[in-house]
């Protein structure tokens, strides 16, 4: 077998790394500001966080590039033009 399957305490453990990570870098960015106005702002900086982590990650990991499709949207927008 090339790629044994994981164990359940695998997943659960690689799971909550990420949720660690996760809240570890919420909390840090939440210190360097201190005190928040109000709960809508600590909302926003969390909301902003998780937009940029995803971003990171789906451009990060993606399975294929945008760079690498856009020869084909060109082309397909050529032949539908026509």
């Amino acid at each position: 077998m090339a790629h044994p399957l994981r164990s359940n305490r695998e997943l659960f453990y690689t799971l909550a790394n990420v949720l660690e990570r996760t809240n570890w870098e919420i909390r840090r960015r939440s210190r360097v500001v201190g005190v928040f106005p109000s709960v809508s702002s600590y909302l926003r900086l969390i909301t902003l966080y998780l937009m940029e982590y995803t971003e990171d990650w789906v451009n990060e990991y993606a399975y294929i590039k945008p760079e690498k499709l856009r020869p084909v949207w060109s082309e397909a927008l050529t032949q539908g033009a026509n």
